[in-house]
């Protein structure tokens, strides 16, 4: 982490665009405290790591169902709506909160996409939901190629990781939004 305030934005933003949905949480900045270049307090997010919580309730198939989809339907927003995706989830930055919701942390790598981006992540989806990876596969090497050959992107559906603090964003309001 470079500088401590580009995250305190990030989890700002993320707590606007997840305002409405009682199944995500993101810690919350102490605005008091900062944020500075070196420091960022932020508010205490309790909870289970998520591969614990789900070791402990693997018998509990609706639990797990609900958690599932609401983690699906978390990143889905970031990708298809916000435009505006956590760069490093996983399990341990993601915690179950004692009321079951999702608690994302270290929101400090954000990905936004740019219309191509958005295609591609359809088509490969698209291919794994028809249970057709070979299609998938395709998918994936047409999106290197075009990376590889165009001189630009992270990789396969890698998006394009936030600018420095302070330059102007890519990309609209989201793919999926009116």
């Amino acid at each position: 982490q470079l500088d401590f305030r580009t995250e305190a934005r990030n989890l700002d933003r993320f707590r606007e665009n997840f305002r409405n949905d009682s199944s995500v949480v993101f810690p919350e900045t102490v605005g008091r405290f900062g944020p500075r270049p070196d420091v960022l307090v932020e508010t205490f997010c309790e909870g289970t790591p998520i591969l614990r919580y789900v070791r402990e309730r693997r018998g509990d198939r609706a639990v797990l169902r609900r958690l599932c989809r609401a983690g699906i339907a978390a990143v889905c927003k970031m990708i298809f709506v916000d435009n505006f995706l956590h760069g490093d989830v996983h399990p341990g930055n993601v915690l179950v909160g004692a009321d079951d919701r999702l608690v994302f942390l270290d929101a400090g790598i954000v990905m936004e996409f740019d219309e191509r981006d958005h295609e591609a992540i359809v088509d490969v989806l698209s291919a794994f939901i028809r249970a057709d990876g070979r299609a998938a596969g395709r998918f994936l090497l047409a999106d290197s190629k075009r990376r590889r050959g165009g001189g630009g992107g992270a990789g396969a559906l890698g998006g394009r990781r936030r600018p420095r603090a302070g330059a102007p964003r890519r990309g609209g309001r989201g793919f999926l939004a009116p």
